[in-house]
């Protein structure tokens, strides 16, 4: 998951594996060590602010190293929203949903 000559990968996988884990895993790395932008894609807008919440946010708080990244945490900032958390080495990770909208 780390090779510069992957630059994209899809997945197709069963419930409850672990894989939203190691992908956290995963981001941080790039976040960190490889200064690489992240985004990962959701079923739905609802989806991925639920998934910020959960899961993104703790890891943050839980890596010393990422919580170093993020003046911002626990903070109301720009830089820290629930589709986006910029760090103060430039790199950002984005979380959306991947619905289309509803046509009325």
């Amino acid at each position: 998951m780390g090779s510069d000559y992957i630059r994209e990968v899809n997945v197709v996988k069963s419930a409850r594996v672990g894989y939203s884990k190691m992908l956290l895993g995963v981001y941080a790395y790039f976040i960190e060590h490889k200064q690489r932008n992240t985004l990962i894609w959701l079923p739905t807008d609802g989806d991925a602010e639920n998934f910020m919440k959960t899961h993104v946010e703790p890891t943050i708080r839980d890596i010393p190293s990422l919580l170093a990244l993020a003046p911002w945490y626990g903070k109301k900032h720009r830089d820290n929203t629930l589709t986006m958390k910029r760090f103060s080495n430039g790199r950002g990770f984005w979380c959306l949903g991947g619905k289309a909208a509803k046509t009325t």
